[in-house]
């Protein structure tokens, strides 16, 4: 029997920091990848409406940076609390959080063949708007692996 950390590589985009200025999250790759899930998490004190943005290169380095040109599938919580669900977005190329107060979180879901394949597209990253300096925000990547990895992640790799 396997475990979900056996299969998962969890890879931080965002390490938590304030929310000054926009935001761009390190680049991994897709190479070895079936499905990656970048979850975001905000702790928004201001009433900004904070977009985030996922974004695809050809190298982990950003090589090329653009926004995808296929929606992607997301679904937001503009409240956590203990009762509180994630609903299923619009599928889009970019997100926004409501304007009101509270925790907060986003899961975008990224499959490779959404992105410009033909042209060697096959990192991504998230990125964000600028917001008040006192919100604070996270982004986690969650890598199904084709394979089980050693010690080194070929997330890292081009």
């Amino acid at each position: 029997m396997s475990h979900p950390w056996e299969e998962i590589r969890m890879v931080d985009a965002i390490a938590p920091t304030v929310l000054g200025s926009s935001l761009t999250g390190t680049y991994v790759s897709l190479k070895n990848v079936n499905k990656a899930y970048i979850m975001v998490h905000l702790c928004q004190a201001s009433t900004d409406i904070i977009t985030i943005y996922p974004y695809q290169a050809t190298a982990i380095a950003g090589t090329g940076a653009k926004v995808f040109s296929l929606g992607l599938p997301c679904w937001l919580s503009n409240g956590c609390s203990s009762d509180e669900t994630l609903t299923k977005q619009t599928t889009g190329v970019n997100f926004s959080f409501s304007s009101s107060t509270g925790d907060k979180i986003a899961i975008i879901e990224v499959q490779p063949g959404q992105m410009d394949l033909a042209n060697s597209f096959d990192c991504i990253n998230i990125r964000t708007s600028a917001g008040t300096t006192d919100s604070l925000i996270s982004a986690v990547y969650y890598l199904d692996m084709r394979y089980q990895e050693a010690d080194t992640p070929t997330v890292f790799a081009d």
